[in-house]
């Protein structure tokens, strides 16, 4: 039988692709990684096989997996990767794997004529996931697993993820995260390695709780390996990613988990976050740290220091993580006896005001975490994979890209049937609400915008629609055929409107005309609106301007400067 490579090439769409220059080392590092492996060809191409929906797909990130893009990483969005693998014999029970690794981006340049898809180096992170994970699938033995120290005990079940050991003093980086998956509790520790700040917030459909957390990075490393998490407690799945510039986010998901809690503690600096089955069992948690009564104890349940016990547990803190349980303070006495010495007493008074001190610091510690378990209302999640982003709010729309199951957008606006979100930097998109799980904030303002607050009445109204030749001397339109919107003040009154209301009603008939030619295939090189009022205007646009503006890839400060605005004053 002849041994012929087997070669595997996935493409995932036919795009314009402009190659960025490679240095030689970087065109040497282009050729890909190879591995033998002490297997078979014929069960080595049966793995890779197997293996086949992992060969191509979406980057989380860029920084973890291209070379050199620091200068232009804020340019560069929708990363997405694809390998070639070639299988060939060595011999009979060797078998030698080669895996190049094609990395594209979209470039968005200042002039959006160079903007498009680009090839970018890998720096060998994608080449080797790969092949790492090609020899798990050839391996034969079980992974080892630590033995429990006593059954059903939560601490006896640590998973973790990563090597390093942050310390106080190193970068914010996300290196390692824990779990210890129980019911009714389960504890998730996300090692940070400096003190953080970070937003918490929970959604359902699926039931996860995500955390972001500003001007951090996340371990290469953990990316690539993920977050082991063993079954039969509250968690289900854990996962990372660099959200946006900045942000690391890890996205917890969740079975029955009725409550949790999240702090931030140091030496070295991490999240500790609890998850509980129940109420009640965040409370237990409470009281099972609980001080010893005694006259400090009551102290502390004074109006001006009191601090409930579930609410200590919510964030993470106890009675004993102050230091209080079994200290001299929680051992005076109602009474002390009159021949108890004078200087016992002074010495137990400063330990409990040392103690009502730290006390102080829990209190803090308390509001921070608080201020930051904030809850953004402007989160959108996709409900299915292959949900498309168009570029308008329209169904014959050219579509940008399919966005997956459980995916993320910052709402930006939102219509009946189409919700207008962020996708990244200046690039803009339109989902259908049918395909999105909005939040009930979001929803409810929506809701009440249309019923308590109708729009204000425009300045203007469209008096007229014709499409003609244009007969205006602006080049880019000259002599061919437009669309021409005639409009005169809404007011009788003849009052001149503002140079901003005049520009807002501009561009809103701009922006629906847009959707209009595009949804039938009108032939018209641009839109012109005429302003029939006592101080005039004119703005025209081309139609392929407006396309960029729509699609993201053309600010609207840059789409203005495109236009025809005639005279400039009365719209600046």
């Amino acid at each position: 039988m002849r041994n012929h490579p087997l070669s595997i090439l996935l493409a995932c769409a036919v795009f314009s692709i402009i190659p960025l220059p490679p240095s030689q080392a970087a065109a040497d590092r282009a050729r890909g990684m190879q591995r033998v492996f002490h297997h078979q060809k014929a069960e080595v191409e049966k793995a890779i096989q197997d293996l086949h929906a992992t060969l191509k797909g979406r980057l989380p990130i860029l920084g973890g997996f291209a070379e050199s893009i620091d200068e232009q990483s804020d340019r560069l969005t929708r990363g997405y990767f694809e390998c070639a693998v070639q299988v060939v014999a060595n011999g009979p029970d060797e078998t030698r794997v080669h895996v190049t690794a094609k990395i594209t981006a979209w470039y968005t340049d200042p002039n959006p004529a160079q903007s498009g898809y680009r090839v970018l180096l890998s720096n060998g992170h994608v080449e080797s996931d790969l092949l790492d994970r090609i020899d798990e699938a050839l391996a034969t033995k079980a992974p080892v697993t630590a033995a429990p120290e006593s059954p059903g005990s939560l601490a006896s079940r640590p998973v973790a993820s990563g090597e390093n050991h942050p310390t106080a003093g190193s970068r914010p980086e996300v290196t390692r995260i824990r779990t210890w998956n129980g019911d009714p509790h389960s504890r998730i520790e996300i090692d940070v390695g400096a003190q953080v700040k970070y937003q918490a917030t929970r959604i359902s459909g699926p039931d996860r709780i995500y955390f972001d957390i500003e001007n951090t990075k996340i371990d290469p490393e953990l990316l690539r390996t993920g977050v082991e998490v063993e079954s039969g407690g509250l968690l289900k799945r854990v996962r990372v990613g660099q959200n946006q510039q900045g942000i690391a986010r890890v996205v917890l998901e969740v079975d029955h988990a009725k409550d949790y809690s999240v702090s931030l503690l140091p030496d070295p600096y991490r999240l500790v976050v609890d998850l509980y089955a129940s109420s009640a069992a965040a409370e237990e948690a409470a009281r099972a740290n609980a001080p010893a009564p005694g006259p400090m104890a009551t102290r502390l349940a004074s109006p001006a220091t009191r601090i409930d016990k579930s609410t200590l547990a919510r964030a993470g803190l106890s009675a004993s993580s102050s230091g209080l349980a079994g200290s001299p303070a929680a051992a005076v006495i109602a009474a002390p006896s009159t021949s108890e010495d004078i200087e016992s007493l002074r010495r137990r008074r400063e330990q409990a005001e040392k103690e009502l001190s730290d006390l102080s610091g829990v209190v803090q510690n308390l509001e921070e975490i608080l201020r930051n378990q904030t809850h953004p209302t402007d989160i959108a999640v996709v409900r299915k994979s292959g949900t498309r982003v168009v570029s308008t709010a329209s169904a014959n729309s050219p579509v940008l890209f399919s966005a997956d199951n459980e995916d993320e957008f910052q709402v930006l606006d939102t219509q009946p049937d189409w919700v207008h979100v962020l996708i990244s930097g200046v690039s803009r998109g339109w989902i259908r609400r049918s395909d999105l799980n909005l939040p009930e904030g979001l929803n409810a303002n929506s809701n009440k915008a249309d019923v308590a607050a109708p729009a204000a009445e425009p300045p203007f109204r469209v008096v007229r629609e014709e499409t003609n030749p244009f007969k205006g001397n602006w080049e880019p339109l000259k002599g061919k055929t437009v669309k021409i919107i005639w409009t005169a003040p809404a007011s009788s009154e003849g009052k001149p409107a503002p140079a901003l209301a005049k520009r807002n009603f501009a561009k809103s008939l701009l922006v629906t005309a847009y959707q209009e030619i595009s949804s039938h295939d009108q032939a018209v090189a641009g839109v012109v609106i005429v302003f029939d009022s006592a101080d005039g205007g004119q703005i025209a646009a081309t139609l392929e301007n407006l396309k960029q503006w729509q699609a993201g890839s053309l600010s609207e400060a840059s789409f203005w400067r495109l236009c025809s605005v005639d005279p400039p004053e009365l719209f600046d």
